[in-house]
């Protein structure tokens, strides 16, 4: 759970946000990149967590 009330809408949804999509969605957030040096399977999640895009995880596959 995330609480940034100026931002952040309270909402509910059922999208899926996994452990290993943190790390790009803050560094994106916090204005920074992932580094390109090595893979990584964790995806940018900003639209869901704003709310901006709730379909975005389910059209990943």
């Amino acid at each position: 759970m995330i609480r940034r009330p100026q931002r952040i809408k309270p909402r509910s949804s059922y999208a899926m946000f996994s452990i290993i999509d943190v790390f790009p969605t803050f560094a994106k957030l916090a204005g920074g990149n992932v580094p390109d040096d090595r893979p990584s399977d964790g995806i940018d999640q900003r639209n869901l967590l704003l709310g901006d895009n709730d379909a975005d995880v389910a059209n990943i596959c």
